[in-house]
């Protein structure tokens, strides 16, 4: 039995170190909701994410006016479609939110960002939602209503942003999705 308890506490543990930022602090009822008894995610059941795939399983692109070094970052992050997600990676064998956009940049601009969700906001020049541009990345918080940021996207225009999802892997969804759209917290610029 002690045994069991000593498990199941690695598992809890383990888990709270599983988001884009090692500063996450998951419920009892979200790990209950959200995790299998081994700490990994289940698949997402509400439909949270809304990833535009087409039939056939091909994502369509969306209109992007971005042109010079915010379209190769763009393209880039499109190249990583369907990367699954893994906590602290940065490849194409697995990758985290911030993983995804310090690679891009890096590839893309030159531009090296912070690794966590969190010094990247704290890197960009804070911009309104109104004024997003694609290239720009926008940050997301753990809980609605919450300040501890743990999540980044790519705005991409059309309003749609690419990230890496711990339950989809690197998708692109609707920031009007109802789950972001409760959790968005700020949109950054890197100049």
């Amino acid at each position: 039995m002690n045994q069991l308890i000593s498990i199941l506490v690695v598992a809890v543990l383990v888990a709270g170190f599983s988001s884009c930022t090692s500063s996450r602090h998951i419920s009892r009822k979200d790990w209950y909701e959200n995790y299998d008894d081994y700490g990994r995610p289940l698949p997402d059941r509400k439909g949270r994410s809304k990833s535009g795939k087409k039939k056939g399983g091909k994502v369509k692109p969306p209109k992007i006016v971005a042109t010079g070094t915010a379209r190769d970052v763009i393209d880039l992050a499109y190249g990583w479609l369907g990367t699954p997600y893994r906590y602290g990676g940065d490849s194409r064998h697995g990758t985290d939110c911030s993983g995804l956009t310090c690679y891009a940049f890096e590839n893309g601009a030159g531009i090296k960002l912070p690794r966590s969700s969190s010094d990247q906001a704290d890197y960009c020049k804070k911009i309104s939602e109104r004024d997003l541009r694609p290239g720009d990345l926008v940050f997301f918080v753990n809980k609605a209503g919450g300040s501890r940021i743990n999540h980044v996207g790519l705005y991409v225009g059309e309003g749609k942003m690419i990230h890496a999802s711990s339950s989809q892997g690197v998708t692109v969804t609707s920031l009007d999705d109802p789950y972001w759209r409760a959790r968005l917290y700020r949109c950054g610029r890197v100049l």
